[in-house]
């Protein structure tokens, strides 16, 4: 290959340094070319070119690519200006720098200023000294990590490390983890420093009460003794009810200990001992509790940690699902088949049908609600699809006539399309994954991708409408397995589901039947 067609292959993006000939890989203005394209490129260029600050520095400007100082000549690692260039795009390269730059004061200082995290790659003895270590840990606590064992021993500097960032309590010597001044300035910086807290302070009642306004996870690293202390339990449910989780088992057979908890948050049902979870009057307090003032947590309904005789009974479902509605799914699948029940559930959470029993999905009066509260037609069943009174309300106060037409419009031409053209652009070389760019109309793209090779290739179409010059809207009309895409009819339901949701689009998939 000569150097002009090089050129061209570089500037095409197929071509690789690594393969060229000797003659080329000392061309300056090929590995120029290359290195522009791929800053890696410099690794494989002749010596004498490695060499020359002017490519380096080419290289090393290069966002995102770390590794290209290690590959420039011993030289230019010493060259404060390409270090420093380097460092700017990417830190960690200052670990190829020169030693005696390394070691440089003046130099590491500059690099520190750019990234604290510089002060891990300095000489050992610039670790030792207070005007460096301190630098690097006002812009970063947690770069005490990096400094020298004696200087994390040094009260003045772990203070001003943990007044800043509790957490860098860590890096602090033992000593000093155990010194309640340094321990009460960490608990003012952040909710993770209790657990490397000195075993004695993890007992300390005011060290443990200023982790735990912090934090709720705090307490799970407090001393057994105070866990078990029901006063100081009390105190920690009253800030936030999931401490009963950390408590001594003692403690959550306690009655009043467990009513307080549910009280502030009925999802502390969870972390109560069995008893309690058989017990009606306590999970009727928590369900009626759960999510007051503070939104709903799926994961959390106390119907789900209630015992399976309590989600039996109607009056605690009925409270449970007047709270969330998905709370349905943690009831007992007699409910489940219980229309009033159902009703009272979607009418609370659309999400509720997903835990009904499918023959809901006909009821008309339930898919109405369902779809007044969650404009998404996958919930119902094909009957439902096509009932004028539920279509109605989605072309109503889903799109409008102008977005419905520009939907529809933009669906009939991406069906031609992907009919026209995925063939070929997929089938005929299954080992590559390739971007398929169907030609463009004016108001809205059309992109068709595939993420991976062969059978398991995942294909992505998206419908970009072009809405917002700032902020495009964009519709995923179809991502699917499989190598071929013959079910047109699939890809239009799942475009249904997914985004268009419009009269017009279920009539063209009739159509298409």
């Amino acid at each position: 290959m000569d150097k002009k067609e090089a050129l061209k292959q570089i500037k095409a993006g197929n071509f690789s340094l690594a393969d060229a000939d000797e003659k080329l890989k000392a061309d300056k203005e090929v590995v120029l070319a290359a290195v522009k394209q791929d800053a890696r490129a410099l690794q494989y260029a002749d010596k004498k070119l490695r060499a020359n600050k002017k490519i380096v520095l080419v290289a090393v400007k290069q966002y995102g690519v770390s590794s290209a100082l290690q590959y420039a000549d011993k030289k230019l690692k010493a060259d404060k200006e390409v270090v420093l260039t380097s460092i700017k795009q990417d830190a960690s390269t200052l670990e190829y720098a020169d030693k005696k730059l390394k070691a440089d004061k003046k130099f590491i200082l500059t690099a520190i200023k750019q990234n604290a995290s510089n002060l891990q790659y300095a000489d050992d003895s610039l670790k030792k000294d207070k005007e460096v270590v301190l630098t690097a840990i006002k812009q970063n606590a947690s770069n005490l990590q990096y400094a020298d064992k004696k200087l994390r021993a040094n009260k003045k500097i772990v203070l001003t490390a943990v007044k800043q960032y509790g957490g860098a309590l860590e890096y602090a010597d033992k000593k000093l983890q155990g010194d309640k001044e340094v321990v009460l300035a960490a608990s003012k910086q952040g909710e993770d420093f209790l657990q490397y807290a000195d075993e004695k302070l993890k007992g300390d009642k005011e060290i443990v009460l200023a982790a735990i306004k912090q934090s709720s996870e705090a307490l799970q690293y407090a001393n057994d003794k105070l866990k078990a202390d029901k006063k100081f339990i009390l105190t920690a449910i009253k800030q936030n009810a999931s401490n009963l989780q950390y408590a001594d088992d003692s403690l959550k057979k306690d009655k009043e200990v467990v009513l307080t908890a549910i009280k502030q948050d009925g999802s502390a049902l969870e972390y109560a001992d069995n008893s309690f979870k058989k017990d009606k009057k306590i999970v009727l307090a928590a369900v009626k509790q759960f999510g007051k003032g503070k939104g709903y947590d799926y994961d959390k309904s106390p119907l789900a940690h209630a015992d399976n005789s309590l989600k039996k009974d109607k009056q605690i479902v009925l409270e449970a699902i007047k709270q969330y509605g998905g709370a349905l799914e943690f009831a007992d699948d007699s409910f489940k088949k219980d229309r009033e029940i159902v009703l009272e559930a979607v009418k609370n959470s659309s999400h509720a049908i997903d835990f009904a029993d499918d023959s809901f999905k006909e009821d008309k009066e339930i898919m109405l609600v369902v779809i007044k509260r969650k404009l998404a037609l996958y919930y119902a069943r094909e009957n439902s699809q096509k009932d004028p009174d539920i279509l109605a309300i989605i072309n109503k106060e889903q799109t409008s006539d102008k977005e419905r037409a520009k939907l529809l419009e933009a669906f009939e031409f991406l069906v031609q399309q992907i009919a026209k053209g995925l063939k070929e652009a997929f089938d005929d070389d299954e080992d590559i994954a390739l971007d398929y760019a169907i030609p463009s109309k004016e108001n809205f793209d059309l992109v068709i991708t595939r993420d991976s090779e062969g059978e398991d290739g995942m294909y992505n179409i998206t419908l970009d409408l072009n809405e917002y010059e700032s902020d495009d809207y964009e519709q995923i009309a179809y991502s699917g397995g499989g190598s071929e895409l013959s079910d047109f009819e699939g890809i239009i339901q799942h475009f249904i589901a997914n985004g268009g949701r419009i009269e017009e689009l279920f009539t063209y998939l009739v159509k298409e039947k």
